[in-house]
């Protein structure tokens, strides 16, 4: 059943078009009363189903005298899904639709990129690899965009970009067998370097890309019985910005970008809570957060770990205490600890020689080459040289240690190659542990 659609009755025959209409309640049921017998074009409208492309199409309807019956219907998921991703299996994978729209005007854009990405554990004997798949697709004339076989209840992470102007990232999860409509605005975002002092404890500073725009956001924050949250965090992804709220609950952030983005808030002892806004320089927006729970405090417990190194991890150690810190960044777990979750190319954003760039939703980490250009350096992983060079496929919880050598005369011996650029070289965590509790 669909609930909140209105349903509409026209008069196919009468040239003035004497309409009748109706809303559907939770069980999807209509009512309408007083209609006069005749010719009808019978449909509905809600604005997800019609953007989603589910809308029911008109049907011809004689209209008797009396009481009558007429149920109105949309294609179900599945047909959807076989319509539009032939040889896909609906069994265990999903269909994300939408359309990308312009901020402010909500006209469609077209040619816009809309990219889709995931983690997945391959497990294979006694080994096990993460990877990030990724997906990109263009929207069509109306703006519209279709992406086939993700993964079935599965956060993924997404963003939509059309030339240098994007959206932020957004948590989006698909069901199984079925499909889920995602609109997205891009507009009035920009991309900002920035400087920020090193977390490697040096005196240099690196360029960190973050989206800004004339945008302003205001809301405020409660728990779930409806009381304010003072001094909690909120922050919108992507924008390096946050705010403090008072003891209202109230914050206020300014000089965000344009478009779709996530709203994250976080306080002490309680669950963080994310919300999707569409932002416009010249719409204030406004938004109330619900903040979980309060968490449950464990009593102390004293853990002794032995961390597992490998002999690769073994040469990282020794370059980093024989000096090759002089030149290059040495970030081992310490450091990346600070960071859970990050992709590669994030943990590069504080490094001193290295820039990142959000373009249409990739991760691009430059240096500078031996001339006045910039250049893509070389990726190393656990010593072997990946040529894709994907600087979002590894996360830091899954990194044991990451030496960054800015220029290519830097380099150590065993990581020079024809590229002339710098090189990343990352080192995995090993597969297991030894932990013990007292």
């Amino acid at each position: 059943p669909l609930a909140g659609v209105t349903v509409q009755f026209v008069s196919a025959d009468s040239t003035s078009g004497r309409g009748f209409s109706s809303q559907t309640d939770s069980a999807g049921r209509y009512s309408i009363d007083a209609m006069l017998p005749g010719a009808y074009l019978a449909g509905f409208f809600r604005i997800d189903y019609d953007t989603l492309g589910l809308e029911s199409g008109l049907r011809r309807i004689e209209v008797r005298s009396g009481a009558q019956r007429i149920d109105l219907a949309t294609a179900s998921a599945t047909t959807v899904i076989r319509s539009l991703c032939p040889g896909s299996e609906p069994d265990s994978t999903g269909l994300l639709i939408g359309h990308v729209r312009a901020t402010g005007s909500g006209d469609p854009i077209s040619g816009a990129s809309v990219l889709v990405e995931w983690s997945e554990t391959i497990i294979g004997g006694r080994f096990f690899t993460e990877r990030t798949p990724r997906i990109v697709e263009q929207t069509t004339g109306p703006g519209w965009f279709a992406i086939c076989d993700l993964p079935g209840d599965v956060v993924m992470s997404a963003r939509a970009a059309h030339g240098a102007d994007s959206s932020g990232y957004i948590d989006i999860e698909v069901p199984r067998d079925s499909l889920r409509h995602v609109t997205f605005f891009v507009g009035g975002a920009a991309s900002v370097q920035l400087r920020r002092a090193s977390s490697t404890g040096s005196r240099d500073t690196a360029q960190v890309s973050v989206l800004r725009g004339e945008a302003r956001l205001t809301g405020t924050v409660r728990d779930g019985e409806g009381r304010p949250v003072g001094n909690a965090r909120v922050a919108v992804w992507g924008t390096g910005l946050e705010a403090e709220t008072n003891d209202r609950g109230g914050f206020v952030l300014d000089s965000l970008p344009g478009g779709t983005h996530t709203v994250e808030v976080r306080a002490i002892r309680r669950e963080p809570s994310r919300r999707v806004v569409h932002l416009a320089a010249h719409r204030p927006a406004t938004t109330e957060m619900v903040i979980g729970a309060r968490t449950t405090v464990l009593s102390s417990v004293t853990i002794r770990g032995e961390l597992v190194y490998s002999r690769n991890l073994e040469a990282f150690e020794a370059r980093r205490s024989d000096g090759w810190e002089l030149v290059g960044q040495f970030l081992g777990p310490a450091e990346l600890a600070k960071r859970p979750g990050a992709r590669l190319g994030e943990l590069m954003q504080v490094i001193p020689g290295v820039t990142v760039q959000n373009q249409r939703g990739e991760i691009l980490v430059r240096m500078r080459g031996n001339g006045s250009s910039t250049c893509t350096p070389s990726l190393y992983i656990d010593g072997m040289r990946d040529v894709v060079a994907d600087f979002s496929s590894l996360r830091s919880d899954q990194l044991a240690g990451v030496e960054v050598y800015a220029r290519d005369t830097w380099r150590p011996f065993e990581f020079i190659d024809s590229n002339e650029c710098g090189a990343i070289v990352v080192w995995t965590r090993p597969a297991a542990a030894k932990v013990k509790k007292d």
